[in-house]
């Protein structure tokens, strides 16, 4: 959670953007959720369920592939989990990719989106190359956040398990019974 509202406000005032989230896939539904945002309704931000391969963020998600909208080109129907994007005239998304600890295709984590840019309308491939570079280490970040919760549960289920073998320990007799 800190490092997704770290990382969706110094983006968001890096590149100008009055909107910015950071989406990660929820295990239990199966869907992207919005982690952190600024400057997207409290409505929208709670509600907003992308899966995979639906909506702009599904399709990075799903590709691994970043895309950018420019002011010009059209953007699907509620691709920023509105129904009217048109207040929106470009639009990035970038994934959160880390890379597969067995040498396999690299893991997608979510997305951060961007849109909303003050000032130039467009994002520019200049942006899109730095929030790349973002994602990476974010992506990086969050992954290590993941290995250092369960390893924090490993020790607390050995430790749990110290404990109720003592206590059967010290319910059994000290000598076999006869």
């Amino acid at each position: 959670g800190q490092i997704c509202r770290f990382v969706v406000a110094k983006t968001a005032d890096l590149l100008g953007c009055d909107r910015a989230s950071v989406m990660l896939l929820d295990p239990a539904k199966g869907a992207l959720r919005i982690a952190a945002e600024i400057g997207l309704p409290e409505r929208v931000a709670r509600e907003t369920i992308v899966m995979p391969g639906e909506r702009i963020s599904g399709r990075v998600f799903v590709s691994g592939e970043s895309i950018m909208v420019g002011s010009g080109e059209p953007m699907p129907d509620g691709s920023l989990g509105e129904d009217a994007p048109a207040d929106a005239p470009s639009f990035m998304s970038v994934p959160l990719t880390v890379p597969d600890e067995h040498g396999g295709a690299p893991r997608i984590l979510g997305v951060i989106n961007l849109t909303r840019k003050r000032g130039v309308v467009d994002f520019t491939h200049d942006d899109l190359r730095l929030i790349e570079t973002v994602a990476a280490h974010t992506a990086a970040q969050i992954q290590n956040c993941h290995f250092v919760r369960a390893e924090q549960e490993r020790q607390r289920l050995l430790q749990e398990m110290r404990i109720a073998n003592e206590i059967h320990r010290t319910l059994l007799p000290a000598h076999p019974l006869k």
